[in-house]
């Protein structure tokens, strides 16, 4: 046995250990052994797996002094997991800059609450322009800047990479990105900005967006300029993008020099692609108070547009209040399916633009289904008022100007003359089940069991399955939540 014991003890010894490669952060000082700035220095190149963990007392607050070091490697893990409630505050200096020569670096932050970041070359918390692969989970950005380069756009107030992201269980909470004083100059995602040609696949998952925003200067009496108030997709052909089970709240294109909220375009994301192969899906959604010159809520050129389970609500645009679609000239058309979701109180105050879907320059729809367009609050609903589509079956509409129907001319539409919201028996918003607030039908609504169950997802907007009997039949609700009568509490939790 004894031999057994020296034998096992020597592989190990020859074997290199994980922590060879992990560096340890113990104390809150910007400078000096233990400190996140000297692990970062103690970083090589080439050195497999590099780990930078945190063992920091609960809450804790790392204050910089000055910009942080790019880190380097290939494959590089932050884990504040074992110290809860870690906040690194970045005092306004650049924090998170990864440089590589090799195109597939990868990055994973975990539990991280990063703030107060600034960059003027974009991502004012986390940049990663290596086009790697780049993952984030159980962390916060609040309060990070792009403040704009001088000479060429960047964006990403809080993130900027241009290769695969996944996000999940995070949030982003007023960051912004500006155009640095420049006019015209490329100014986009608030919060978040993917860019490159290798950024073929994005997941976004339980995640929030709340307040984050585009800053344009303004020339002379106008004041244009932000994409993505808190999102800015731009994708290569044939890349897919999913976001699932999030909210975007209170995102905004800002002029900050007129406090108007309408300077530029997607209050909350703006898609840049290259035809049909350009796939964004969103399901599980809800969109709050947004607000851009164009496109409240989504602005996509060029890209094929998913949006299932999606609750648009109270959100603003000069120029379309939430879905704005159009396909660039000489570029693939852009496309738009839309299934169970629900649009209310929204506005679009320019005449002859769609409150909730405007289809511009060629953009078609191909598939609606199941989806409820209550009354706006100012503007028609759709433009154009009458839209053909491939396939698709049961849409009510408060407003006469929502008319879906096939080629062949069949219309599947019902109106309900000047219903506003609750004419249709949704309730206030509330957030009773699931990762994002919805409007949950009242007993009596006209919703319940009124769709069609070719098309029907398996879950509705709360993550709970379709279709239930609602008291009529066993028929798929119209609308992004799904109505069980026999559901005791609200929250969804029976005996």
């Amino acid at each position: 046995m004894r031999h057994l014991i020296l034998l096992a003890a020597g592989v190990l010894a020859a074997t290199p250990c994980l922590a060879d490669n992990t560096f340890v952060v113990n104390t809150t000082s910007d400078v000096g052994g233990g400190s996140l700035r000297v692990a970062i220095q103690q970083m090589q190149p080439n050195n497999g797996i590099q780990t930078i963990r945190f063992e920091l007392p609960a809450n804790a607050q790392i204050t910089l002094t000055s910009a942080l070091p790019p880190l380097v490697g290939q494959t590089i893990v932050l884990d504040g997991s074992p110290s809860p409630g870690l906040r690194i505050e970045g005092a306004g200096w650049p924090m998170l800059r990864f440089a590589s020569g090799n195109s597939g670096q990868s990055v994973r932050l975990q539990s991280l609450n990063l703030r107060g970041g600034s960059n003027a070359e974009g991502g004012g918390c986390v940049d990663l322009t290596t086009q790697g692969y780049l993952q984030v989970i159980d962390s916060t950005f609040a309060d990070c800047f792009n403040a704009g380069p001088p000479a060429t756009g960047a964006g990403g107030g809080a993130i900027r990479t241009n290769g695969t992201l996944r996000l999940t269980r995070s949030r982003f909470t007023n960051n912004a990105s500006s155009d640095g004083g420049n006019i015209g100059l490329v100014n986009a995602g608030g919060a978040v900005r993917v860019a490159g040609p290798l950024a073929n696949s994005i997941l976004i998952e339980r995640t929030q967006f709340i307040g984050n925003r585009t800053h344009a200067t303004q020339n002379g009496t106008a004041c244009n300029g932000g994409q993505g108030g808190a999102l800015s997709l731009s994708l290569p052909a044939s890349a897919s993008a999913a976001v699932i089970d999030t909210q975007f709240i209170d995102n905004a294109t800002l002029c900050p020099a007129t406090g108007s909220r309408q300077a530029g375009t997607g209050g909350a994301v703006v898609v840049y692609g290259e035809g049909l192969g350009s796939n964004v899906s969103f399901d599980r959604v809800t969109f709050r108070g947004n607000e851009a010159r164009t496109a409240g809520s989504i602005s996509v050129e060029s890209a094929r547009l998913n949006v299932t389970n999606g609750t648009f609500f109270e959100n603003t645009g000069f120029a379309a209040g939430d879905l704005y679609l159009l396909t660039r000239t000489g570029r693939p058309p852009t496309t738009l399916v839309l299934r169970n979701s629900t649009f209310a109180r929204g506005t679009s105050t320019f005449v002859g633009h769609g409150t909730y879907v405007h289809l511009q320059n060629g953009a078609t729809a191909t598939e609606v289904r199941n989806t409820v367009f209550a009354r706006p609050l100012a503007g028609p609903a759709c433009v154009p008022s009458s839209i053909d589509v491939q396939s698709g079956d049961v849409v009510f509409t408060g407003e006469n100007s929502c008319y879906f129907s096939t080629p062949g001319g069949t219309t599947f539409t019902s109106y309900f003359p000047n219903a506003p919201f609750n004419t249709f028996g949704l309730d206030a918003m509330t957030q009773s089940w699931g990762p994002v607030p919805t409007l949950h039908p009242s007993a009596d609504s006209v919703l319940i069991d009124n769709g069609t169950n070719t098309g029907c997802p398996a879950l509705d907007a709360r993550g709970l399955p379709r279709p239930i009997n609602g008291g009529q039949a066993t028929r798929c609700d119209v609308g992004a939540v799904e109505v069980n009568r026999d559901r005791i509490f609200g929250t969804g939790f029976d005996p």
